[in-house]
């Protein structure tokens, strides 16, 4: 504690947030700096550190700092053996305590600053800890030797935070000051990895669960810790992100050693990664007032920007908005990790409202030309038109509104509405769960408003023949009502794609390896294969890897025969994995998935591997899609849309 002095940095709150890794705190107008003695009590304390910030967890971020910068580890005493008890003024007057007397203090200004604060006692992998070595028996439960707190913060949640553990750390027999900012941000299931309570309640986890003594002393790499160097904790890593943690390595093994970061502790955004999505926003919003400078607008350079600020609003959202998800019950289990971490689901709800709300912010942009022509020169009401035309002549005054296109912003706006529709449906399902048998039917039923648009504004029906078939069939072929029902089933079979007013033969190209997989899978799908509810592919915790997931089978129930000898031919085109048992009957068959068919024919790969290898395939059937539109077209069609446009 200290006296009051001139500040170095413009408040107390910017001297936090900077220790807190930037991470946003409250910002009062004049908050004292601290040097040392003489201190005053902890009610003078708690005015001057905790009374400045509005909110609980400000509060008790500004108490967990200030313990950084007054109170030093009574490292002789404990050394010595000699601690003697200390109340929360002895500790502040002095100046140094041990972890009681951190935890003691904490308290007592916390609760004098109106937070609602426990003191927690336990045990803790500080010092003298050893992690088990493999085959070692886990040693008898003994809840004993550290104390920290838990403080309620905002929305009523309870935080466990460890003041003298953040404060400093001790090396070579003396100790050194060291903010540690992860033992106030970390959540309570990561810092339950190093803190085992007395009291098993305690433990605060999200999802309720305690953990035995076993599982916390061996941790989760069941026996020792990775090596961690340098200041991990910067960028958002801690012992669990690295997968697997430990693994027996054979000297004359070939295979490579593959290690994975599979999960951060905290909400925040790594160095590297602010200083991306700054210059991506920065970048964008650039590009988009370049577009709004031009006389005529560029809508396609305002839908690049805006692309690029949805990336950058969508990742830090998804990031940020994680732990409310989780709180609200959106979670599920990582099944692709080794120790398959709880994770937010529920993530399309916001890249959905993102993506509409660009699509609204995007509507001037291709209508700027035509507002321009139908608002008489910058929307001049006082200027007067003669207008002739089949009729006798009249005078419009101010805009033109003929000249708008309202059949194309109806079409927008109407795709904009299914939109929102089947963005309602993704979160519905996610909240209900709703089976494909029913929700199969709403994005036909989301589609409705934009086929009223084309029936209103359009109502072609008919479809081009290919000119090898026109002397049969001729030119044209009208589908009549059949056409809406082809346009509602495109938007079932993939709901955004299908209203965004592609061509229809191009859009048919694009999905060539979503209608790959749907052929693919129809054994399954039909039932002639037993389906499982999920058939991604399964996670070997031993390798690190992805292999096909599988269908099992017993000797008295086998595929039929014809599709016993389908399987064997897709076996030996390597399209897929089939094992038999010593009589030749089916024990296992991979299923018939795109992912499945891919991790067969590559072998076993890593996640963010097989997501690249995916979507590079889908890129390259995009681009051989367009080639074979715009270039081969005129083999089959007597006129390509892009020549036509060119005209």
């Amino acid at each position: 504690m200290s006296d009051i002095e001139e500040p170095r940095f413009n408040s107390l709150a910017d001297r936090i947030k900077a220790l807190n890794q930037n991470q946003a705190l409250a910002s009062p107008s004049a908050v004292p700096a601290f040097r040392r003695p003489p201190p005053p009590p902890p009610p003078t304390v708690q005015n001057k550190v905790a009374d400045p910030f509005p909110s609980p967890t400000d509060k008790a971020r500004a108490i967990f700092t200030w313990h950084h910068h007054n109170i030093d580890y009574d490292w002789a005493a404990f050394s010595s053996g000699c601690v003697r008890p200390m109340t929360p003024d002895d500790v502040i007057r002095e100046g140094k305590g041990v972890c009681a007397g951190y935890a003691d203090c904490f308290e007592a200004i916390a609760r004098r600053a109106g937070l609602q604060c426990i003191v927690i006692s336990g045990h803790g992998k500080g010092i003298g800890h050893a992690d088990l070595e493999p085959g070692q028996p886990v040693p008898r439960e003994n809840a004993t030797g550290h104390a920290w707190n838990a403080v309620q913060i905002d929305n009523g949640e309870w935080k466990l935070i460890d003041a003298c553990w953040g404060a400093g750390s001790v090396s070579n027999n003396r100790y050194q000051r060291g903010f540690s900012p992860q033992y106030f941000c970390a959540s309570n299931e990561v810092f339950g990895l190093r803190h085992f309570p007395r009291d098993k309640a305690h433990f605060l986890r999200a999802d309720g669960r305690t953990p035995s003594w076993a599982e916390y002393f061996l941790g989760p790499s069941n026996g020792p810790a990775p090596l961690l160097f340098a200041d991990f904790s910067k960028e958002d890593l801690s012992p669990i992100s690295v997968s697997p943690a430990g693994r027996d390595i054979n000297a004359a093994d070939t295979e490579p050693v593959r290690i994975q970061f599979s999960r951060v502790v905290s909400t925040g955004h790594s160095a590297s990664e602010k200083l991306s999505l700054i210059s991506i926003s920065f970048a964008s919003i650039s590009v988009l007032a370049h577009a709004l400078s031009q006389e005529a607008s560029e809508p396609l350079l305002a839908s690049l920007a805006l692309s690029g600020l949805a990336f950058v609003l969508c990742y830090a959202m998804i990031r940020w908005l994680g732990p409310t998800f989780m709180k609200a019950g959106f979670r599920g289990r990582d099944l692709c990790k080794s120790q398959q971490p709880e994770i937010p689901e529920c993530m399309g709800a916001i890249c959905a409202v993102v993506y509409i709300l660009v699509v609204i912010a995007f509507i001037p942009f291709p209508f700027f030309k035509d507002i321009v022509a139908a608002t008489s020169g910058g929307g001049n009401k006082d200027v007067v038109f003669t207008m002739s035309g089949s009729g006798p002549e009249h005078v419009q005054q101010g805009r033109l509104l003929h000249k708008f296109p309202h059949n194309k912003l109806a079409s927008y706006l109407s795709a904009i509405i299914s939109l929102q529709c089947i963005a309602l449906l993704g979160v519905g399902d996610d909240l209900f769960d709703i089976r494909w048998r029913y929700k199969w039917w709403i994005p036909g039923l989301a589609s409705i408003p934009i086929l009223t648009v084309y029936f209103v504004d359009f109502g072609v029906t008919s479809i081009i023949i290919p000119t090898p078939l026109q002397p049969y069939l001729g030119e044209l072929f009208d589908l009549g009502a059949l056409y809406y029902v082809y346009m509602a089933c495109v938007a079932m079979f993939c709901p955004q794609i299908g209203i965004l007013g592609h061509f229809s033969k191009t859009l048919g190209l694009l999905l060539v390896p979503q209608l790959f997989n749907f052929l693919f899978s129809t054994p399954q799908i039909f039932g002639l294969i037993p389906c499982p509810r999920h058939r991604l592919p399964r996670f070997n915790p031993k390798t690190g890897l992805l292999e096909p997931s599988v269908t099992p089978w017993t000797p008295g129930k086998q595929p039929i025969m014809p599709m016993a000898y389908i399987l064997r031919l897709l076996g030996t085109l390597h399209c897929v994995s089939v094992t038999e048992d010593k009589d030749g009957n089916f024990a296992e068959t991979s299923n018939l998935t795109l992912l499945n068919l891919w991790l067969v024919l590559r072998g076993p790969l890593r996640e963010d591997r097989l997501a690249m290898e995916i979507t590079m395939l889908q890129l390259v059937v995009g681009l051989c899609g367009l080639f074979v539109r715009h270039r081969l077209a005129l083999l089959v069609f007597q006129a390509d849309n892009w020549s036509m446009l060119s005209a």
